[in-house]
């Protein structure tokens, strides 16, 4: 009986050409993960200027970041400034996420994770915590 001995060195090659299958795969799913992380973060960040616009008549009230009362009283009737200054932290923290995930793909998709989650606990307290939905409901 004689043992069949395979070509190690195709071996050796079909294991590495599967190693860097794998790396190219999980880059993309980086990648996408990446993406659709950034899209919700811009979304939350959409829905929370708009329901800024939405209730621009008692915003001085709901708002709890120091920073933003302090940009609504500099404008109190108009908004533009804090709605900017909204649109601008958002702006720049997608860039830092685009820029963190050009260099270094983990350490980004660590933040960009944070963020999310950040926003996702944004947004839950917004319609479950705040008085949004009470509002919500004297209107309707």
């Amino acid at each position: 009986m004689q043992l069949a001995i395979p070509n190690v060195e195709l071996i050796h090659r079909d294991g590495k050409k599967k190693f860097v299958d794998a790396i190219h795969q999980t880059l993309q799913n980086q990648t996408v993960w990446f993406l659709a992380c950034c899209i919700l973060i811009i979304t939350i960040g959409a829905i929370d200027t708009w329901l800024v616009v939405k209730y621009s008549d008692s915003i001085f009230e709901l708002e709890q970041n120091p920073i933003c009362l302090y940009l609504i009283s500099l404008e109190p009737y108009e908004l533009s400034l804090f709605i900017a200054g909204k649109m601008l932290g958002l702006g720049v923290v997608i860039c830092t996420l685009v820029a963190l995930f050009t260099f270094w793909k983990d350490i980004a998709m660590t933040v960009t994770y944070g963020v999310t989650m950040f926003q996702i606990g944004l947004l839950s307290y917004l319609y479950v915590l705040s008085d949004i939905p009470h509002m919500i409901l004297r209107m309707g």
